[in-house]
């Protein structure tokens, strides 16, 4: 049969391609060809427009043969019956996952699944896993655990599996044998006598009556010393607590003391102390009483009302009293917001007088100068400025000073 005859229907046709030869049967997958295929169908395939044989797919640029699967997914294959441009999922089938802790892997969907390795060996105190090769590991933990047994407590995973320590069953009860019964747990009899151990040191000759630790008699703890105080403490017996600390008045300006015959002694000192008062200064006990020197409280500031509050100590409260801005020259001074401020008059220097310049200076207050000077170069007069008339030369009345006084004597001649 020529390459020109049909093909018949079920029947297998070789195809030879270079030095590579298949037979593909019209209604099934391909398959290499047997020595007994049907002779006389053989033929040489041309590649088809996408480059590729027939037989293969053609995916992602490159030609791959029916059924080899993609790299790194075993369960997507060429199939050239069902698609020859994609992978076909394979729905089952079995493949390798590629990991080490996976076994019974198999085809679902196109992917390959594999079931987690059980590696649990039961044992509570090993932490199970799985390591890179695929092998089981048991790593020992050190977790609490339970051993099962009824008498051990504090169970603990170690190297020797799951141990507890022996448990205590004491139940603080002196007149009671204790212990652990296996698989039953803590057990106590009751002794109806014999010594016993109350852990009292403050009780004597103690014995068990009718299960109860008895004592017989109670420790006499009286050391006959006027400056301690006896008592018993059950943990650690007599007690004897120097009366010094129990004479302790609370007061700072005592010296307290126990004295044999007296008893408590509380002597007056001079010790610094505090009155509690903060507008004190210095304080110091002085007959038996806390006392301070008051503080000073001046601030130097005339604006500023100076006070003092036994709690919160010098207060400074802002005042409007009349005050001294420093300046001669200003009138009404007056206090505001701490600060001394120039009042709104100036001082009034004018003396009335035309003889003087009146001015004001700030350190001293008004300065008169002399301004007119009066003289009229007569010794016999008095040169004075007067305030209203200006300058006056009053006559000085004196021997030297005295008017002349021309006398003339005329003679008669008798004719």
């Amino acid at each position: 049969m020529t390459s020109e005859q049909p093909i018949p229907l079920n029947r297998w046709r070789r195809v030879t391609r270079g030095l590579i030869t298949l037979c593909l049967v019209t209604t099934g997958p391909l398959s290499a060809c047997s020595d007994d295929a049907t002779p006389g169908l053989s033929d040489t395939v041309e590649p088809l427009a996408d480059g590729c044989r027939p037989d293969e797919c053609a995916i992602d640029g490159s030609c791959v043969a029916n059924m080899v699967a993609a790299p790194d997914a075993p369960c997507l294959v060429c199939s050239v019956i069902t698609d020859r441009t994609a992978w076909t999922a394979l729905a089952a089938g079995p493949c390798d996952d590629g990991e080490a802790c996976t076994e019974s892997d198999a085809c679902v969907d196109g992917a390959c699944v594999g079931q987690a390795k059980v590696c649990a060996d039961d044992d509570p105190c090993t932490l199970d896993g799985c390591d890179a090769t695929g092998g089981c590991t048991h790593e020992i933990t050190d977790t609490p655990c339970d051993d099962g047994d009824v008498c051990t407590s504090d169970d603990v995973c170690g190297e020797a599996g799951c141990v507890g320590a022996p448990r205590d069953c004491q139940d603080g009860e002196p007149c009671t044998t204790d212990h652990c019964v296996p698989h039953v747990g803590c057990t106590s009899v009751t002794l109806e006598t014999g010594p016993c151990d109350d852990d009292n040191l403050c009780t004597l000759d103690t014995f068990c009556e009718t299960g109860v630790c008895t004592p017989s008699a109670n420790a006499d703890c009286d050391d006959g010393d006027v400056c301690t105080v006896d008592a018993c403490d059950p943990a650690v017996g007599c007690v004897h607590s120097a009366l010094n600390t129990l004479c302790d008045d609370d007061d700072l300006c005592t010296d307290d003391a126990c004295d044999a015959e007296a008893g408590c002694l509380h002597t007056l000192n001079t010790v610094d102390c505090d009155d509690g008062d903060a507008c004190t200064s210095a304080d110091a006990c002085s007959n038996g009483t806390c006392t301070g020197q008051p503080i000073p409280l001046d601030d130097a500031n005339p604006c500023t009302t100076d006070l003092c509050d036994k709690d919160t100590g010098p207060t400074h409260i802002n005042n409007t009293d009349p005050c001294d801005d420093d300046d001669a020259c200003t009138v009404g001074d007056v206090c505001a917001d701490g600060t001394c401020y120039s009042g709104s008059s100036v001082l009034e220097c004018d003396d009335g007088s035309v003889c003087t310049k009146d001015s004001c200076d700030a350190a001293s207050g008004c300065v008169h100068t002399l301004t007119v000077v009066c003289n009229d170069d007569n010794a016999c007069t008095e040169d004075v400025c007067d305030a209203v008339d200006a300058c006056v030369f009053t006559p000085i009345v004196t021997p030297t000073c005295r008017p002349e006084i021309i006398v003339t004597i005329e003679r008669c001649t008798r004719t």
